[in-house]
């Protein structure tokens, strides 16, 4: 049974969705990808189930910009995406951290004129009363905070 318990959420990351491509597509000559080049393109897709967030997210950017991709493969992970990205099954919108997999033959490039980003938040149940539980909120609370700071 799912737990009736308040939740207290604080958004801790943010990072800019970003074009996977086979290398040598013919869409890696566009330094920054339109939304309206992916119209038509065989496209790799998060699962709607499994891969909800970022399956929302990136399907209201592009309806937003009437733009009906040709969905070849719905998929959980990051990195069989990639894989498939790789093997020229076709491209995908994936957070920009993906680019730390290295995938050889995959090409990645911003998205023109969209500040479409993934955000990433901490949860905890609001009677919490865990000091290890408070400590870790406190670190990783601090630990992301002065991973987005500008480096002086």
């Amino acid at each position: 049974m799912p737990s009736r318990q308040q939740l207290e959420f604080l958004l801790v990351d943010r990072e800019p969705l970003i074009v996977a491509l086979p290398a040598g597509y013919e869409l890696c000559a566009f330094e920054r990808i339109e939304l309206a080049q992916l119209d038509a393109q065989p496209f790799i897709m998060h699962s709607p189930t499994h891969g909800k967030y970022f399956y929302e997210r990136i399907m209201g950017m592009l309806t937003t910009a009437g733009v009906q991709p040709h969905f070849t493969q719905y998929i959980d992970q990051t990195p069989t995406i990639l894989s498939l990205v790789r093997a020229e099954l076709g491209v995908s919108i994936l957070p920009s951290s993906a680019q730390r997999f290295h995938y050889d033959n995959v090409e990645f490039r911003h998205i023109a004129g969209h500040a479409v980003q993934a955000e990433m938040s901490m949860a905890w149940h609001t009677d919490q009363d865990n000091p290890a539980v408070i400590a870790f909120r406190v670190m990783a609370a601090d630990w992301f905070a002065s991973k987005s700071k500008p480096a002086t």
